[in-house]
């Protein structure tokens, strides 16, 4: 019986109850929750030499809130998901450009793969 399930272990995706934002120097990668609830979160983790800070923006909403996280570290931050609305993340320093929090994605590299 474990013959006929090997083959599905190749199919699996990265996944996360919660935005999982991973910032490198030369790329960000993303891993999306495939459903949120209305209380939502995005997990940071810089792994650049150099000090994070930007923004999390809504279309609709505008600015939701700033974040600044020291070099090889892990912030979080939580906030209210509205399906119908689109989120970003906007890197201010080191600048880069806007990094689209999709749901219900498997991971994606910004920019796209390399």
């Amino acid at each position: 019986m474990a013959i006929f399930l090997i083959p599905f272990l190749g199919f699996s995706y990265e996944r996360s109850d919660a935005f999982i934002v991973n910032a490198e120097s030369e790329f960000y990668k993303v891993v999306s929750p495939k459903k949120v609830s209305k209380r939502s979160a995005i997990i940071f983790n810089n792994r650049m030499l150099t000090k994070l800070r930007g923004k999390l923006v809504s279309e609709g909403r505008g600015d939701i809130k700033f974040i600044s996280i020291k070099p090889r570290s892990t912030s979080s931050i939580q906030f209210d998901f509205d399906k119908k609305d689109k989120y970003y993340f906007m890197p201010l320093s080191p600048p880069f450009q806007a990094i689209d929090l999709r749901l219900g994605q498997k991971s994606y590299e910004i920019p796209e793969k390399r």
